[in-house]
């Protein structure tokens, strides 16, 4: 399996290539095609969705009929190929079937975040223009507050998923057809699935407005079967497998275990709420995937090391996993490796999945370049902002400047930083905008965290540049600490180890750059379950 993660380095060009990426045909299909592809050649009775809150589940013959159904409803009340449906919702039954549903007739879906600020919900819309917002009655009140503030011109229809008042997708989208008229349903035709939009899934706002990332029918098809792939192949998913996302339904790897249910043929579980350990239980999960916040919620949710024994691989993806986690795994999930998922929406899946470090050998067919302070290419152990450049192109965000983030290889300059060592493996230092520019040196966030959460008492460590004054651009570090359950020493006492550990492994200068160490019972979340470093930030700069 070797060949799989072959990596070589041009020194030339200073660019590192991953060899042996297989096009599958189906990343020349469009979604619809895939779909009707898969559904066709699957057992009519494999259970491919289990919903957690209700225990429906959901066939392989029932997910074809309602997509179809919907489908044609769909094209009955005017909805063309290229027109925007946004799905307001969490994860329910019907989501997937929603989702097929357009893309057998080419429309264009947009996965809402839920959780948005009232001006992002705004922005969100005016982005991706909507012809349609199919809703859950919860977020009825915010949808309807936002047309108040920004009427959306290309609205059309506005349709419950789940209110008993018409209109509701059960009179509208659910209408009951002939069988001959389902027999006769063809999909629409894509003819450029690699430049055609399928899907336009938003970034997640926490540092600023959200982006609306276009993505491609052949950029989704060709994620989807990148999304597990590992050193071995050995958590790729087979027919038995069961699936479970803890993230939000917009965020890019949720998305990704929805679409493989159906497209793959591998059951999914699914809830409106948080994970817990019971869901792994009762659903005999086998593929886990999330933020490690979210994934160690789960663990502390065991009540002991039977509840989780048929997990086998956990992805844990949107930020580092700390140390403790790995510790805490071998207690209440025996069965389970873990693995670092470093990925991007923009590339719509992965770019590394490795067991040990959070980065490892780029995926087949990615390529990559570590860019500096002008943009030009560096070598092997220089930090650096990084370039990717995807298998199928990244089509950029909906209205915004490509030459702002594209260069003119068609490599994608995405925002993170860190260096390749002489193995051509990638080390994720963190975010370039997380650095902490103080005025003697840079810290490099993820390096002091991992260092602190070894700690025993330390569950989460988040080190955030401080601003004292407006009129100086120079920060200095507060790292903000979440201790494990049922810790009941003195602040103080700890803060003093902290300051221990640090000086022991940091310069002089490093050292003296971190000036606060604060204690907060729990970190705060984004809606992925990642910690909001902006929401930190807020606690400590002045304006």
């Amino acid at each position: 399996m070797e060949a799989f993660r072959e990596v070589v380095y041009d020194e030339e060009n200073k660019i590192w290539r991953s060899l042996n990426y297989k096009e599958h045909n189906f990343a020349n299909q469009s979604l619809g095609e895939a779909f009707l592809k898969s559904m066709l050649n699957m057992p009519k009775d494999k259970v491919l969705e289990l919903f957690y809150d209700t225990n429906e589940e959901k066939s392989a013959e029932l997910i074809y009929k309602e997509a179809i159904v919907i489908a044609m409803n769909l094209q009955r009340i005017g909805i063309k190929p290229g027109d925007v449906v946004v799905l307001y919702s969490m994860h329910n039954p019907n989501i997937s079937v929603l989702a097929f549903g357009c893309y057998l007739i080419g429309a264009v879906v947009t996965y809402f975040e839920t959780k948005f600020l009232p001006e992002h919900i705004d922005h969100g819309l005016s982005l991706v223009e909507p012809t349609m917002i199919i809703y859950e009655e919860a977020y009825r009140n915010d949808i309807d507050e936002s047309l108040k503030r920004c009427k959306q011109v290309t609205l059309k229809y506005l349709i419950s998923i789940d209110s008993k008042e018409f209109p509701n997708i059960k009179s509208e989208l659910l209408k009951p057809t002939s069988v001959q008229h389902m027999e006769s349903f063809r999909t629409v035709k894509i003819p450029y699935p690699k430049e055609t939009t399928a899907s336009l899934v938003y970034t997640s706002g926490s540092t600023g407005f959200p982006k609306a990332v276009n993505l491609s029918h052949a950029a989704m098809l060709s994620g989807i079967k990148q999304w597990w792939c590992n050193a071995d192949n050995s958590s790729v998913p087979v027919a038995d497998s069961v699936m479970f996302a803890s993230s939000p339904l917009r965020w890019i790897g949720a998305i990704a275990i929805m679409l493989q249910s159906s497209i793959l043929g591998i059951k999914r579980i699914y809830t409106s709420g948080r994970a817990r350990a019971d869901i792994i239980k009762k659903g005999k999960v086998t593929h886990f995937f999330g933020s490690p916040a979210a994934f160690q919620d789960v663990l502390y949710t065991a009540k002991n090391e039977n509840v989780m024994s048929t997990l086998r691989y956990a992805l844990l993806g949107g930020e580092p996993s700390p140390k403790s986690i790995s510790d805490l795994t071998k207690i209440q999930a025996k069965n389970c490796q873990l693995f670092s998922v470093y990925g991007m929406t923009e590339v719509s899946g992965c770019i590394t999945i490795e067991k040990d470090m959070n980065g490892g050998k780029i995926l087949a067919g990615l390529e990559l370049k570590i860019l500096d302070e002008e943009l030009e290419p560096v070598g092997i152990n220089v930090h650096g902002q990084l370039c990717i450049k995807p298998v199928i192109p990244f089509n950029g965000y909906l209205k915004t400047n490509k030459h702002e983030y594209i260069l003119k290889d068609n490599f994608f300059l995405n925002g993170d930083y860190g260096f390749v060592d002489e193995n051509n493996d990638l080390h994720i230092a963190g975010r370039y905008k997380d650095l902490v520019h103080t005025r003697n040196v840079t810290l490099i966030p993820n390096d002091i965290e991992d260092l602190v959460s070894l700690l025993p008492e330390v569950a989460f460590a988040r080190l955030v540049g401080c601003k004292k004054s407006i009129y100086d651009s120079s920060e200095t570090g507060a790292l903000f600490i979440e201790l494990k359950d049922n810790i009941m020493e003195d602040h103080d006492v700890l803060r003093n180890k902290i300051r221990h550990k640090l000086k022991a492994n940091l310069s002089e200068e490093q050292f003296n750059s971190i000036n606060e160490i604060l204690f907060m019972k729990s970190l705060p979340r984004v809606t992925c379950g990642k910690i909001d470093r902006v929401s930190l930030r807020r606690r400590v700069n002045v304006g």
